[in-house]
């Protein structure tokens, strides 16, 4: 009996409970209200687990860090609770480092390269990173040494968790084997009328197979913050090491980076050095655009574990003037993505305007997008989780690349580019708009770095604004952009505009000439009033004329199939204006009315 009781004792007093105890001590026990994101779940307080088994993946490879064995224990979280973690808690990071069986390679001590890497890394994030660095699992590690660069964030999800199938595929499916359920039906009942004493007799026998028991386990895509996976190649000639990242919160791949070497015992500094490179902190976006507007909240990861004033350089550390692009996540019931669920919303980012203790960050919500169609602003519930990526600097200025969406391989030339720095604050006044150029013959132009990190660029062709992009100058060596093809309708605006003038100059000289024909009609100059009607008067373009012109480009609009439907109703427009003006001002009374007081004068006489 002493010996039973010990037993649980030890159970229940492991290390997990004492941290989950030191936690809620932490968190003086908050209420789910003190969360400030995730409002939906804020009624969901059921207990979940606080820790999983930290092991090896599938056996592959050995860690730095010892797994731990000890079973997961399970104590009730609060969202309070889930908040502290988030803040409080390091990240949890995986390195699988995988390396090419050479004869050069094949000198290289494993753990002594993980403990390198491993020490490099606590010298840089001390107590912000919880690193595991093992070889990558036997399904993948062809892959990784070789392709590392092509793995997607589905080559990894396909490791731990089951595919899933469109919604429509899973339907139509349904139906036919409906469909041949009743087709067979009275076949089937005659056979399972003969069959039934047999199948009784084997029943005990079957035995139920897992249809997923291929998938490795435990799921680390729900342990783990970041995954890095690291390929170190023997060349010939030098060593080339690829690294890239993935954001286990957001499911997406994240970037990516290459470093060649000459020597093995660089290895370790190459990989830490590539893996520090691509690193970018996560934080849960905290918006709603029915009640926020554009004013956005961010919580970072493993902010409360660096204190700004004594480690100000840490990359756990995020400041005003910084950016972050959003990441929607939407998931299933059992809280793995859907299918399409991973939104990496383009054209929005969210630019820190505030920062406040333990890494909460406001600023402002800046899209291309209305708030209605950004996904970002759609209502908290919970299965739905929006994180955001910081957007860092790496280059001196980004080459902006605008083609048409309508047309393949078509670059629009000559565009005008505009652009305007972003708010210091939410409630300042706008920053000017000050012009950059305009596109070359590759539909580009470069966007310099500016006093701030983000900028808004806006693409004008002619009189009209056809493009708000809000982007990171310096992110990216290249962005594209592609647009409305505006050419048609400028082309459109510049005959409309002419045709304008032309009706201008015409009315213009119509009352120039009435007024000289009716001063010669009263200085008694009848031949010379007769002779400007004939030659002047009578030679300037009629209303008919200008209508004829207009026909021929209203068939040639019919018959345009570059025109959308908003290009369109802004040429019809055009066509409704213009022929308005021709009605109101190229009337052809004038003519008939100075003939009329030629005749009354004794001139234009019939002959």
């Amino acid at each position: 009996m002493k010996t039973e009781l010990k037993n649980r004792m030890r159970t229940w007093f492991r290390p997990p409970f004492w941290v989950a105890l030191g936690i809620l001590c932490i968190s003086g026990f908050a209420v789910p209200t003190a969360a400030q994101d995730d409002t939906a779940e804020a009624a969901a307080t059921d207990a979940v687990e606080t820790s999983e088994v930290q092991s090896s993946e599938a056996g592959n490879g050995s860690d730095v860090t010892a797994p731990n064995t000890e079973e997961a224990v399970e104590v009730p979280e609060t969202v309070a609770l889930k908040q502290q973690s988030w803040v409080f808690q390091p990240y949890d990071v995986r390195i699988w480092l995988a390396i090419e069986d050479s004869p050069r390679l094949a000198s290289i001590d494993r753990n002594t390269l993980y403990a390198e890497i491993e020490q490099l890394i606590q010298g840089w994030v001390p107590y912000g990173w919880q690193t595991t660095i093992s070889e990558p699992p036997q399904e993948i590690l062809a892959d990784a040494i070789y392709n590392a660069r092509d793995l997607s964030m589905q080559d990894i999800t396909l490791l731990y968790e089951p595919p899933k199938e469109d919604p429509n595929v899973v339907k139509i499916k349904e139906e036919a084997e409906t469909a041949t359920d009743d087709a067979e039906s009275v076949q089937g009942e005659e056979e399972d009328a003969v069959t039934a004493d047999s199948e009784e007799s084997t029943e005990d026998a079957e035995v139920e197979v897992d249809p997923f028991a291929y998938l490795i386990k435990p799921n680390l895509l729900k342990q783990a913050d970041k995954l890095y996976v690291v390929s170190v190649r023997d060349n010939g000639r030098d060593i080339e090491l690829q690294a890239v990242g993935f954001d286990c919160n957001g499911r997406v791949r994240v970037e990516d980076a290459v470093r060649e070497l000459r020597n093995v015992a660089d290895i370790a500094h190459n990989c830490f050095d590539a893996i520090k490179d691509i690193f970018r902190p996560v934080a849960k976006i905290t918006f709603n655009a029915v009640t926020d507007g554009k004013q956005a909240g961010l919580q970072l990861r493993s902010a409360g574990l660096v204190n700004p004033e004594l480690n100000p350089d840490s990359p756990l550390i995020i400041g005003n003037d910084s950016v972050f692009r959003p990441v929607v996540r939407r998931n299933d019931r059992e809280g793995f993505p859907l299918i399409g669920g991973i939104i990496e919303v383009v054209w929005t980012y969210i630019y820190v305007q505030q920062t406040k203790p333990y890494g909460v960050l406001e600023g402002e919500m800046i899209s291309t997008f209305s708030s209605i169609r950004n996904p970002v602003g759609s209502r908290p519930n919970s299965r739905t989780e929006k994180y955001g990526l910081l957007v860092p600097v790496r280059h001196e200025n980004t080459l902006l690349k605008i083609a048409a969406n309508d047309l393949e391989d078509y670059q629009l030339e000559g565009y005008n580019v505009f652009v305007r720095n972003a708010k210091a604050s939410i409630d300042a006044d706008d920053n000017p708009i000050d012009p950059v150029g305009q596109t070359d013959w590759r539909g580009a132009i470069p966007i310099e770095i500016g006093p701030t990190t983000l900028r808004i660029v806006y693409v004008k062709n002619g009189e009209r604004v056809l493009a708000r992009l809000p982007f990171v100058p310096g992110a990216f060596e290249e962005i594209d952009a592609f647009l409305p093809n505006d050419d048609v309708r400028l082309e459109y605006e510049a005959f409309f505009a002419g045709i304008m003038n032309s009706i201008l100059d015409i009315t213009v000289q119509r009352k120039v000439l009435e007024t000289r024909i009716n001063i010669k009609i009263k200085n008694g100059e009848i031949t010379d009033a007769e002779k400007i009607f004939k030659e002047e008067l009578m030679s300037l373009r009629s209303r008919k004329d200008i209508e004829d012109v207009l026909n021929e480009k209203e068939n040639q609009k019919i018959n345009n199939k570059r025109l959308n439907g908003t290009v369109l109703r802004k040429i019809d427009d055009m066509f409704a204006r213009t022929n308005g003006l021709i009605k109101t001002y190229l009337s052809e009374d004038i003519r008939s009315t100075v003939e009329k007081a030629i005749k009354d004068a004794g001139g234009l006489q019939q002959e």
